[in-house]
């Protein structure tokens, strides 16, 4: 959809895209949340089209910039919805990084733990092994 487009449904149709026809609301808002341009075009838009023509509210009228100043704040209130979330990649790498801290602190602790003292350490014959291991070492005497 380009800008002249968008101009030309926005004339005919009003700044409500719930109300464009179905087949170009999406590219609509597509291009409204994309193009600077066509953002303040769909605001000046909703600023002519808001108040209702006849209630007696002018320039002049205490009424008009009350109205006034609520268009606005639901301009600011739908930009501020449309803003990009600040990007925090490394938070999404601190649990995977936790996971591993502990990994890494846990297979320390346990090899200081479990790990035998030299002193315990035997040195044991392959014979004996494989007998207190279930093997036979008959095969070992050929």
């Amino acid at each position: 959809m380009t800008i002249e487009e968008f101009a030309q449904l926005l004339a005919a149709h009003g700044p409500d895209i719930d109300h464009w026809p179905p087949g170009t609301q999406r590219a609509a808002r597509r291009l409204r949340a994309r193009d600077a341009d066509t953002r303040v075009l769909w605001e000046a838009a909703l600023r002519r089209w808001t108040p209702i023509a006849g209630d007696g509210l002018g320039d002049d009228a205490p009424g008009a910039a009350r109205v006034q100043a609520g268009i606005d704040a639901s301009l600011r209130r739908i930009r501020r919805r449309q803003a990009p979330a600040p990007s925090t990649p490394w938070l999404s790498w601190r649990p995977a990084g936790a996971i591993f801290a502990t990994m890494a602190v846990a297979g320390w602790l346990a090899g200081t733990w479990l790990t035998p003292t030299p002193e315990e350490t035997a040195t044991a014959s392959l014979a004996a092994l494989f007998t207190l291991a279930g093997v036979g070492g008959d095969w070992l005497v050929q």
